[in-house]
């Protein structure tokens, strides 16, 4: 056990230092948040990018960009713009906010904020089967069908993974990934 939590340390800290401009000091950036746990969960949407293996039909073509929306109330604000400086393989970053989800299949990571949490039965119906990666923050999150999600594990923010979600999506994610994520069926 204090192997896994010394791993996990290290992948965290490994990921605030991939984000120079990001400080882990206290702020409030939103009612349920602070400055640094939204600095967190920006730098887990990053190397999400890196560890999550998409099918070929999720890209348009090898110029298409990589899209991460926010779908509901922006709890990252200017936070997340620092992802449109950076490039996940050979693609730019595109950040797309979005206030309802008609149009987010296009989306390669979609991020569902607390707002629309009452629509996620919905929302996981219009995208099953779809390549796009389904994150939220909400407790209950993955066993609705999300994907990923953030959770606060004794005042660490980590999160959890939904395989078979992700699998029905035809998405991967990497043993390295499952390795520091709690699972969820």
């Amino acid at each position: 056990m204090v192997f896994l939590r010394t791993k996990y340390t290290t992948i965290l800290l490994t990921i605030l230092l991939w984000f120079p401009g990001m400080s882990a000091g206290p702020g409030v950036a939103h009612a349920d948040h602070s400055v640094s746990e939204l600095q967190v969960e920006v730098a887990y949407l990053y190397n999400f990018t890196k560890f999550v293996t998409y099918p070929d039909t999720a890209f348009k073509d090898k110029r298409d960009v990589f899209s991460i929306c926010i779908l509901g109330d922006d709890p990252f604000a200017d936070l997340i713009k620092v992802l449109e400086k950076k490039n996940v393989r050979e693609k730019r970053i595109n950040i797309e906010l979005h206030a309802n989800h008609v149009n987010t299949s296009g989306c390669h990571i979609l991020f569902i904020s607390k707002s629309e949490i009452e629509k996620l039965p919905e929302i996981i119906s219009d995208l099953r089967n779809k390549p796009v990666l389904i994150v939220g923050d909400t407790p209950g999150f993955c066993s609705q069908g999300g994907m990923i999600n953030f959770i606060r594990v004794e005042n660490t923010l980590r999160f959890e993974v939904n395989i078979q979600a992700a699998g029905r999506a035809g998405l991967r994610i990497s043993s390295a990934m499952l390795q520091v994520a709690k699972i969820v069926e």
